[in-house]
C-alpha cells in the first residue's frame, strides 16, 4: 500500500507499522514532525520516498527518536543515484533507532546520534559519511 502526503503533519501520537504491514510512504516534499519521544515506529516493511523533487521532506522529533525501526526499513530507491537532499530524517536523540534491517539509498540522517544501531545496506559505490552539524550527526552517502 502507497500513502502519499498531500499535507505536513504536526502529530501528536506516534504513527506504527505494524508487523506484517508493506507500506511504502511518498513524502510529497511534506514533513511529518512532532515532539514525541518516537514519531514513527516500525515493526513492518516500511519504503520512505519523496516523488516531488522538492528536496525538502522531512520526519522529525524534536526531542526523541523521528524513526524506531524493528522491520525492515528503507529509505529511498537503490537506483544507483543517490540524492542527499531528497529526504531528512531528523531526531532530538536519534535520527534513527534500528535494531532490524535499515537499507539507507537517499537523504540524510541527523540526530545527537544519527543511527542507533547498523545500517544494512547502502546505495551501491558509496560510503557512508559522518560530520556534526550545528551539534548534529549527520550520515550521508557520498562516493
Amino acid at each position: 500500500q502507497t500513502i502519499k502526503l498531500t499535507n505536513g503533519i504536526i502529530t501528536t501520537s506516534k504513527f506504527t507499522i505494524e508487523d506484517g504491514q508493506n507500506i511504502i510512504l511518498d513524502m510529497n516534499g511534506k514533513t511529518i514532525s512532532s515532539d514525541l519521544e518516537i514519531t514513527i515506529e516500525n515493526k513492518g516493511n516500511l519504503k520512505i520516498i519523496d516523488s516531488s523533487g522538492m528536496n525538502v521532506a522531512t520526519i522529525s522529533s524534536t526531542v526523541g527518536i523521528a524513526i524506531k525501526n524493528s522491520g525492515t526499513l528503507t529509505l529511498g530507491e537503490n537506483d544507483g543515484t543517490v540524492k542527499q537532499d531528497l529526504l531528512t530524517i531528523e531526531g532530538g536523540t536519534y535520527g534513527i533507532e534500528t535494531s532490524g534491517t535499515l537499507n539507507f539509498y537517499d537523504g540524510t540522517i541527523n540526530g545527537a546520534s544519527a543511527v542507533q544501531g547498523t545500517v544494512t545496506a547502502r546505495a551501491d559505490g558509496y560510503l557512508i559519511r559522518t560530520t556534526t552539524v550545528n551539534g548534529k550527526e549527520r550520515y550521508y552517502l557520498s562516493k
